[in-house]
């Protein structure tokens, strides 16, 4: 069973709601209209189902790039983006593959990019999104900011610098990204309490230092070796370790979220800062799972559920209010 949580702020964070969705969801990818109702996919599967805000159950589409599910199709969904104004569902796979459907009768429309993985697919506007093409660990090739419209057309591309740290700590994953109404792209990296801001067309990125969360662990000064990357027991040690930024999210168009996962103790929360004054404005919101999405003033939390309720044919979802 799994629970998903939205949640709306104001210099102030209020739950609204808890709404239980049939079906176990093991890793929920979202897709937030201006309404609330979402669109709500699983990296394990092929399918994404769409909900009203309550809730309940409206339709279901599955998802494909071409004729099979074979290696190099249409896997593991990450990222699903509705564009209202144009009335597609953009949705992005693990590969990078990029596929667009009517939003209104869920009618497959078309193949629109066919990129390598190791990047992001983020909402721009209700016309447009962004595709970070990040560095694949150990390459030497740099990052670059794509920008599509619904049709798949590329409409802007700026070549990004290479972060002053990828040659300290490789590894130092996972990545949050978030973008701004000004084209401004933020990237949180690992275990630093420091967010990469590359601004629109920049040449370099600029490095903001946010406050440290509490129970922050710092990650270690010695990089992860190669044969830890391949026994999955020292891998968890590793990232089990250190403190971490989950996500990052823009809301309400002036302000970022971002989400920690902290070690001391073990626990997921919330800090928002004002993008204009570059202020935390709200800190250590603690939040019983992981942030799968926002809407437009609405956070959605995927809750973790240990206790004997808990149901496997269910997903649990929590919805905040952020007010201003």
């Amino acid at each position: 069973m799994q629970i998903l949580l939205l949640v709306f702020f104001s210099s102030n964070i209020s739950l609204t709601k808890k709404i239980q969705i049939p079906g176990f969801v093991s890793s929920p990818i979202m897709g937030i209209m201006n309404d609330d109702s979402f669109w709500l996919g699983d990296y394990n599967d092929s399918s994404v189902r769409f909900f009203d805000s309550d809730g309940n159950y409206i339709s279901e589409k599955t998802i494909s790039y071409g004729s099979g599910q074979g290696p190099g199709e249409f896997q593991n969904p990450r990222y699903i983006i509705p564009l209202e104004d144009q009335n597609r569902l953009i949705i992005t796979c693990k590969f990078g593959k990029t596929i667009s459907f009517d939003l209104s009768t869920g009618k497959f429309k078309e193949k629109l990019i066919n990129f390598l993985p190791f990047g992001a697919s983020l909402k721009f506007n209700e016309n447009s999104f962004a595709f970070i093409w990040a560095r694949n660990p150990g390459s030497s090739s740099k990052e670059g900011v794509f920008f599509f419209n619904a049709k798949g057309d590329i409409t802007e591309f700026w070549e990004a610098p290479q972060p002053r740290w990828q040659k300290e700590y490789i590894y130092d994953v996972p990545r949050g990204y978030a973008i701004d109404a000004n084209k401004n792209i933020y990237i949180g990296h690992g275990g630093r309490p420091e967010i990469m801001v590359l601004e629109h067309k920049n040449a370099e990125y600029n490095i903001w230092n946010i406050k440290l969360p509490r129970g922050y662990e710092p990650p270690p000064k010695k990089n992860l070796s190669r044969d830890a990357m391949i026994n999955s027991e020292k891998l968890n040690a590793y990232f089990n370790g250190f403190s971490f930024i989950d996500n990052l999210f823009t809301i309400s168009e002036h302000y970022l979220l971002v989400v920690w996962n902290n070690r001391k103790p073990l626990s997921i929360s919330l800090d928002i800062y004002d993008l204009r004054k570059k202020e935390r404005i709200i800190g250590n919101y603690k939040i019983p799972g992981h942030v799968v999405g926002v809407g437009v003033n609405s956070i959605f939390v995927h809750e973790l559920v240990e206790n004997d309720d808990f149901e496997e044919d269910e997903t649990r979802i929590i919805v905040y209010e952020f007010s201003r």
